[in-house]
């Protein structure tokens, strides 16, 4: 628990129709370390160190959390999996959020790791816990004075759910991710509920 004081507090329920949905850093680096571990792969040690920074000593966006505090509508740390907590903000917030896959920050060691086991890695992107990055909401109109540096990866807008578009089609995106308690909830050997 933490107990504080805020001029203005930063919710998972805030988030409004024409918002642009934003994450901070890059995404899938955490599980695709893992993967490496738990499956053996032998990858270049340049590889093996991008995906184990993220998998193994993780760093939380605390600073970029307090400057978005007074401009951002919504955010929420990506602890269980961006697609997980893309839902929860739309439930929350009681929106639709529109993501592009094209637009997600995937770095190339990744998609190394998913051509190696025959995953997407869109699936290990949206999946991937204990990334520490944030996903935030933010109007349009004072995107010029966000002070972070972020990736506009979707919007929000009227409904509800949470949907993924790539150049072929528009699909509800499904709720993916780490689930407490559940020992298979990421379990790749089953392979992604999904391909993009």
């Amino acid at each position: 628990m933490a107990l504080g004081f805020t001029e203005r507090l930063l919710t998972r329920s805030g988030a409004r129709p024409g918002d642009l949905v934003c994450v901070t850093g890059d995404l899938g680096r955490a599980l695709a370390g893992l993967l490496v571990w738990k499956h053996g792969l032998e990858v270049p040690e340049k590889v093996r160190d991008a995906l184990y920074e993220k998998f193994l000593e993780p760093k939380a966006r605390v600073e970029e959390g307090v400057k978005l505090s007074g401009l951002a509508n919504a955010a929420i740390d990506i602890s269980d999996g961006l697609s997980k907590e893309l839902h929860l903000l739309a439930r929350r917030s009681g929106v639709k959020i529109e993501v592009e896959a094209r637009k997600l920050p995937i770095r190339e060691e990744v998609g190394e790791v998913a051509a190696a086991l025959g995953l997407d890695p869109v699936w290990i992107a949206l999946a991937s816990g204990e990334e520490f990055e944030l996903v935030f909401t933010i109007p349009e109109s004072l995107l010029d004075e966000c002070p972070v540096q972020c990736t506009i990866v979707g919007r929000v807008a009227e409904g509800a759910g949470v949907y993924i578009t790539t150049d072929e089609k528009r699909l509800e995106m499904p709720v993916m991710g780490w689930e407490h308690l559940d020992r298979g909830s990421l379990n790749p050997r089953k392979g992604p509920p999904i391909t993009f």
